[in-house]
């Protein structure tokens, strides 16, 4: 038996997450301890045991009590930590001989790959030093510089798009835009969708009420989206893209698998010149002429990557696999079919 410690249990794609490691490909019993700082989290209800901890920004008292749901018995002491929260990749990377000591691997990337690839600045160059397109951009520390950036991407004339360097879920993305709300768009369009549009001057009264943050400025890619589910070790590279028809709140409500050959090009070089490790993914949008660029990377479980395991490889039960035995050889797919998924509102009765 396999036991595995998921964290972030209480995210939208826990229900996912749980069925890959249940149906994995070598019918595997597994043992699934559950952590969340939300005592609450929904996901207690998918896993064998929960544990509500503290959040990833108390490091201390997190580390702390992650240990303690890893090691809370003989019986179900964890063999490896899947990590699912993007705030916590960093610390857990940083103390993986805190858990590998007790003999409780941890399936996640380097300190440095996880740095450059939460951070989207970052991350813009080192792709275009791979020749991997990405959106024209500059990076904002300051009033004079944010003006400068938006006017070189053409605004007012053209959308701009302004964003935290390290943000997930799409805080903090802003699309500047000067084009006037009708009575129809005001009726028709979401506040979630609504909310993210406003006028340079706008964004200007926001960034000056607190310290002024560093900012990316990028130009506006009117294109459709993907995201790449990922594997790596160093033996095998995998990358299944799947566009992503319908999103809220930055989460893919409908997507299907569209195996474009450049955004696999893009993905595995992307992957290769970040050293990432086990299941990650990468977010792609098309830009007026249709190229796919480089927007931003996840160096942890995606929300639906339950798609790209469904789609014919299981990398978030091969994460926890090759964490547990590194010389254990995964066996790459042998297709990759065809698959849709889209997410729906549910309850439990627990």
């Amino acid at each position: 038996m396999l036991k595995i410690l998921l964290t972030g249990v209480g995210g939208p794609g826990t229900a996912g997450t749980v069925q890959a490691l249940r149906d994995n490909p070598d019918n595997r019993k597994v043992y699934l301890i559950g952590v969340d700082a939300d005592k609450d989290a929904v996901g207690q209800h998918f896993v064998d045991k929960f544990f509500p901890i503290s959040l990833a920004s108390d490091k201390e008292n997190y580390l702390r009590d992650l240990l303690h749901a890893s090691l809370f018995s003989a019986d179900t002491e964890a063999d490896v930590i899947l990590p699912a929260n993007t705030c916590e990749l960093e610390t857990l990377a940083k103390n993986k001989a805190m858990f590998e000591e007790r003999g409780i691997a941890v399936a996640v990337s380097s300190p440095e790959s996880i740095r450059i690839a939460n951070n989207k600045w970052l991350l813009s160059q080192i792709a275009a030093d791979n020749d991997i397109p990405t959106p024209k951009n500059y990076l904002a520390t300051n009033l004079n510089e944010l003006r400068a950036a938006v006017e070189a991407l053409g605004y007012p004339e053209k959308k701009v798009i302004v964003k935290p360097p390290i943000a997930s879920g799409s805080r903090g993305l802003r699309i500047l835009t000067d084009e006037i709300q009708t009575v129809g768009d005001f009726l028709s369009t979401k506040p979630e969708i609504a909310g993210m549009c406003c006028s340079f001057q706008e964004l200007i009264k926001i960034l000056r009420n607190g310290e002024w943050p560093e900012v990316v400025v990028s130009e506006y890619l009117p294109g459709p989206e993907w995201s790449v589910d990922c594997y790596r070790d160093e033996r095998l590279n995998v990358a299944i893209p799947r566009i992503r028809s319908k999103m809220r709140s930055g989460i893919s409500f409908d997507t299907q698998t569209d195996l474009r050959e450049d955004i696999i090009e893009y993905s595995t070089k992307i992957s290769k010149a970040l050293n990432m490790e086990f299941a990650f993914g990468h977010q792609f949008k098309a830009d007026a002429e249709g190229i796919p660029r480089l927007i931003e990377a996840n160096p942890r479980i995606q929300g639906t990557m339950i798609a790209g395991c469904l789609a014919g490889f299981n990398m978030i039960y091969y994460s926890a696999v090759r964490a547990v035995s590194p010389a254990t050889r995964i066996p790459p797919p042998k297709k990759i079919a065809p698959v849709r998924i889209q997410r729906y509102w549910g309850f439990t009765s627990k």
